[in-house]
């Protein structure tokens, strides 16, 4: 991961700054002002999940920074682009998945058809309808 640059450090002090001069903040103000700032809108929920604003009810927020410094803002920023990165690289188990998803419809095996002959030669294999009889020789 790249490190943040020195004005994306900066616009986030400032935003961090104007919000620890507000002691409870609306939800609709609180997104104004990350528009006006021209923020990424998810940085509600990492700025809850690192405590520098807590949740009152659904439309109020109690900010708890009192004193801003720069390493908040490389905290937060590093929190944004380890939750991007933490996406793209899920692993998902295959079987899992086939096993939670419902269908209606039974899933039927196809029988592959295959003449075998004995010999010591490699042996040379061709499929006709799309791969459903296979023929050996």
């Amino acid at each position: 991961m790249n490190k943040p640059r020195k004005e994306t450090i900066e616009k986030y002090t400032k935003f961090l700054e104007e919000l620890s001069k507000i002691n409870i903040i609306v939800k609709s103000d609180l997104y104004a002002m990350i528009r006006t700032f021209h923020l990424n809108n998810s940085i509600v929920s990492h700025l809850a999940s690192l405590n520098y604003i807590e949740h009152l009810d659904n439309k109020k927020f109690k900010v708890c920074l009192l004193k801003v410094m720069p390493i908040h803002a490389v905290e937060l920023l590093y929190r944004l682009n380890s939750s991007r990165k933490g996406i793209k690289t899920a692993k998902v188990d295959k079987q899992k998945v086939i096993d939670t998803i419902p269908t209606s419809t039974k899933v039927q095996k196809k029988k592959k058809d295959i003449a075998h002959v004995s010999s010591d030669k490699p042996f040379k294999q061709f499929s006709i309808l799309w791969g459903v009889v296979f023929i050996k020789w």
